[in-house]
């Protein structure tokens, strides 16, 4: 296993521990007005689930930036199936086609499945990522966000957050409103991390 490889890994496992830990103390996060996380946790009983699986994501809810064609989703698996492979599909919830899939591999209690091919997916509709190795498997829904009807970037300051970190004023058309809705945005390596909703006035700078 080269140098790059197992620092990748270690990572994971660090950011995979600090989330843990938070739902260890039950501490919600702030959603804010309108608020979406794209993390969603399983409630009080989710860390208890985690040390009965085999492996496990750690999240339920993943939503992902309209153009970002690669996106890694990161999970946690046993000591037994250290160095096993992982494999995954994403399938179109309603038809159950598969639309992507491919292997990774459990080293050191961490996975990382890296989809490559996000653009094919459609907007605003869930997909089911699953993951699984031997008999054990464990899944995750994957929405993609749809392209907002404007963006203007906010800039924030450079932060050690642990990955790429961006923030918009997005224009969207909600649904049911007959209006537009400006909300920032923030995405971290590609995933929604927080949507708050903004007066109009800073989707038109």
């Amino acid at each position: 296993m080269n140098v790059k490889r197992s620092l990748s890994i270690f990572s994971i496992i660090i950011f995979l521990s600090i989330v843990m830990f938070k739902f260890q103390n039950c501490s919600a996060p702030n959603k804010g007005e309108g608020g979406a996380l794209a993390t969603e946790g399983s409630g009080p009983g989710f860390v208890d689930d985690l040390v009965n699986k085999k492996l496990a994501f750690v999240e339920n809810l993943i939503i992902t930036k309209h153009d970002k064609g690669t996106i890694n989703f990161d999970g946690l698996c046993d000591r037994d199936s250290n160095g096993k492979v992982v494999e995954w599909v994403i399938e179109d919830m309603g038809s159950r086609d598969v639309v992507l899939e491919g292997s990774s591999e459990c080293i050191h209690g961490g996975f990382r499945i890296t989809a490559d091919q996000m653009n094919d997916l459609e907007c605003n509709i869930d997909y089911d990522l699953v993951a699984a190795v031997d008999e054990h498997h464990d899944n995750v829904i994957v929405r993609k966000k749809c392209k907002p009807m404007s963006a203007v970037e906010d800039v924030i300051e450079d932060g050690n957050y642990g990955y790429e970190k961006q923030c918009y004023f997005e224009l969207e058309n909600e649904a049911n409103q007959h209006d537009s809705v400006c909300y920032r945005v923030c995405y971290g390596s590609g995933k929604l991390f927080s949507r708050v909703q903004e007066h109009p006035d800073k989707c038109s700078k």
